[in-house]
């Protein structure tokens, strides 16, 4: 029998093949839609997508597997499978290569370098409950070092401090490794007598004390504490006359002293040193905080090299000479703080040598030699004027030169000599064993007086520039400074 089509029949089965294809239609785009959606969210975690090595981050965020890591620069790789519900699972792992914070490291107040005042070094940390602990001696700090306190400048001058932040007993981040200078104090000679003398330059750090009322009085360019009165006077007024001692029992005379809670010792020969005022006669120290001073011989900590058996370093506070005398009787003046480093020095390879503790540049040779070994020239012995000169008029190394004044041309004495000269011959080659000018000079009614050195036994002392009635003119040897 014949089958026949109903037209009706017909129309529906065409509407219903429309219907379901636009349904097909209509549900593909939904999920290329929310395919596209998971891709845009994708490219707005990882701005890198569609790189070489990030072409995987187009897929749907349900097909991936591995995405474990999204730190800053994080890669990941894995696989899974997806169902075509737009639903999968995988697994995989990633890792991260994003920016990690730096650990805490000390940071100095004020900054490493050279500085002309007075400063309070010390040393902090960000590190949630860190330490910083410091060496002075150029070794790492451990767990075991002592914890930082601020210092005087004075007292680290020229010393490699390294210091490190410590946390629960272990070293967080990197050691940091801090030098400093600090140049000497001024000599006191305000008026020039001679073109280019002290008196014209007046370099050096200002003086400063504070009488403190319980019978000490602070050095704040040093940062040390004096004792204001000596032996056998007032503790605060400096009435009576001043006992002296012999230096066997100067040093336990010191430790004992039970002054303003602090701990005493006797002063070393730069700290004894540091008191002198070169401008002033008889005393040579200032009177306004050391009233009713001792005038004569005051001991130091250190023995004398060449006759250390019966002599000490010692300053005359009568003439401002400092020299060597017999460990019989002399005056104490105890000091409190921390001890002031000796000089260190750093050969600059063009003639020239840096005193790192205190910045200044000094000539390695004689004034008249040349060479890294001074084995070209002569040194001759010249007058003060003449030495002046030849020092202002001096190019080495591109630097400008001039004549060092009492306390710089001190500073490079070594008081721990033994044979002559008093001074580190491997940094200062063929120094001659005899005077050197300064340029500080202390004027008097009939003669100028100047500071020399005498590189043989390393004692500073004034003598006659000149002497006008006998047109005498000494002539003293000489070497530049620069700087600081």
């Amino acid at each position: 029998m014949k089958q026949t089509t109903n037209p009706k029949a017909q129309v529906y089965s065409h509407k219903t093949r429309v219907i379901l294809s636009s349904f097909k239609s209509i549900s593909m785009i939904l999920f290329i839609g929310l395919l596209l959606q998971n891709c845009a969210v994708v490219m707005n975690l990882f701005p890198t997508a569609g790189k070489k090595d990030n072409k995987f981050l187009l897929l749907p965020l349900a097909l991936q597997g591995g995405l474990q890591n999204f730190g800053t620069g994080g890669t990941g790789s894995g696989s899974g499978t997806g169902a075509t519900d737009g639903t999968g699972s995988g697994s995989g792992t990633g890792t991260g290569t994003g920016t990690t914070p730096a650990a805490p490291i000390p940071v100095a107040s004020p900054a490493a370098g050279h500085y002309n005042t007075p400063q309070t070094i010390d040393f902090s940390t960000t590190a949630s409950g860190g330490v910083v602990r410091c060496t002075t001696d150029g070794s790492d700090p451990t767990s075991a070092t002592p914890a930082w306190t601020p210092r005087h400048i004075y007292s680290i001058a020229g010393l490699t401090i390294k210091c490190g932040t410590f946390a629960n007993g272990a070293l967080t981040g990197t050691i940091q490794t801090f030098t400093y200078s600090y140049p000497p104090l001024k000599t006191g000679q305000t008026t020039s007598y001679e073109a280019g003398d002290d008196g014209a330059t007046q370099l050096g750090v200002e003086r400063s004390y504070t009488d403190n009322g319980d019978g000490t009085v602070t050095d704040n360019a040093t940062g040390l504490f004096w004792q204001k009165c000596l032996k056998g006077q007032g503790v605060t007024d400096c009435s009576g006359s001043p006992a002296d001692q012999a230096w066997s029992g100067s040093a336990n005379y010191c430790s004992e002293l039970s002054l303003a809670g602090k701990t005493w010792r006797l002063p070393s020969p730069f700290e004894l040193e540091s008191l002198i005022v070169y401008n002033n006669n008889d005393p040579t120290i200032d009177i306004n905080f050391f009233p009713n001073a001792g005038r004569g011989n005051y001991f130091s900590s250190h023995e004398y090299g060449p006759f250390s058996d019966y002599s000490v370093w010692s300053v005359n506070f009568l003439t401002g000479e400092l020299g060597a005398v017999a460990k019989t009787f002399s005056y104490v003046r105890c000091v409190s703080g921390q001890v002031k480093p000796v000089s260190t020095f750093k050969d600059n390879d063009n003639e020239t040598v840096t005193d790192l503790s205190t910045g200044l540049v000094w000539q390695k040779c004689n004034l008249g030699e040349s060479g890294q070994e001074c084995q070209n020239g002569v040194a001759s012995p010249i007058r003060l004027s003449i030495a002046l000169t030849s020092c202002s008029e001096l190019t080495l190394a591109g630097k400008t030169w001039r004549l060092p004044n009492a306390i710089e041309l001190s500073s490079i004495v070594d008081k721990s000599f033994v044979t002559s000269p008093s001074i580190k011959s491997t940094f200062f080659k063929k120094t001659i064993s005899n005077f050197y000018w300064g340029s500080t000079l202390a004027h008097s009614s009939y003669a100028n007086k100047v500071w020399v050195i005498n590189f043989s036994s390393g004692y500073s002392m004034k003598i006659f520039s000149y002497e006008p009635n006998y047109a005498y003119y000494p002539l003293n040897y000489v070497r530049c400074v620069s700087g600081p």
